[in-house]
Parts: structure tokens; C-alpha cells; sequence
């Protein structure tokens, strides 16, 4: 099943390029994921990257749509997807959040994933993920 998981991001992420709007540059597509949190992303106007994350509906947390100035990248597509089926259900599985992001313009931007669970009466927003996104010409 891992193997197939893997298929289906490797799919994902060659589709997106092909997707991308008339005029834009086509560049090998960046995968990143939860470990690259705190890092520094730099691309090109017209570059595509995806955030794969583990959903945190798994700790009892949804997701707040994600911070970023818009003028520097836009969100292209949210995606939520589904457990991986298995034999035996695996406990605390919730599937996966994968994000796609295209650099719009030069310049920088933190991009921030938050999270807060959905009855807390104080609405604090935690940091899920966080990259430093650098877009250079």
C-alpha cells in the first residue's frame, strides 16, 4: 500500500506542472513535508511546490487556512486525502493534507500552517508547519 501512496504522489506531482496556466515556466516539481519545517524554500516565478502533511485532525486539531502573502505565491490546490487502506485499520490515521503552491511574484514570505481544534472557546491558533519562501528572478 506504501508503494501505491508513493505512486499517487509522484502522479500528483508530474500532473502539476502540465496543469500550470499558459505562459508560466515548467520546473521540476519540490516535495515537501513535515520535516522540512523551519527551512528556506527558493524558487522561480512560475515554480510549483506541494506540502504533503499528515492531517491534524489526528490529534483532535483542524486545519486554518494557511498564511502567506499572496502577492509572493498563491495557493493553487488543498487537497485531503484519505487513509491508506489497509488490512488492519491503523490507529490515529487520518490521512494526508497535501497543499500546492505556485510562485506568483519576486520576493519573500513566511508560509505558516496553523491549527486549532474547533470547540476551544479561545480560538488559539497553533503552528503546525512553517517554511520561509524566497522567490527570486
Amino acid at each position: 500500500m506504501r508503494r501505491l501512496w508513493t505512486n499517487f504522489l509522484i502522479f500528483l506531482l508530474l500532473a502539476a506542472p502540465a496543469a500550470a496556466p499558459a505562459g508560466s515556466a515548467n520546473y521540476p516539481p519540490k516535495l515537501l513535508t513535515g520535516k522540512d519545517s523551519g527551512t528556506t524554500l527558493e524558487i522561480r516565478p512560475g515554480e510549483r511546490f506541494t506540502l504533503d502533511l499528515r492531517n491534524p485532525a489526528s490529534g483532535g486539531f483542524a486545519e486554518i487556512s494557511p498564511v502567506f502573502d499572496p502577492g509572493v505565491i498563491r495557493l493553487v490546490s488543498k487537497d485531503l486525502m484519505p487513509p491508506l487502506w489497509t488490512p488492519e485499520p491503523r490507529c490515529g490515521d487520518f490521512g494526508r493534507l497535501v497543499l500546492v503552491f505556485e510562485a506568483v511574484a519576486a520576493g519573500n514570505t513566511d508560509l505558516t500552517i496553523n491549527v486549532g481544534r474547533p470547540r476551544d472557546k479561545t480560538k488559539v491558533a497553533l503552528p503546525f508547519m512553517k517554511i520561509a519562501v524566497k522567490v527570486r528572478d
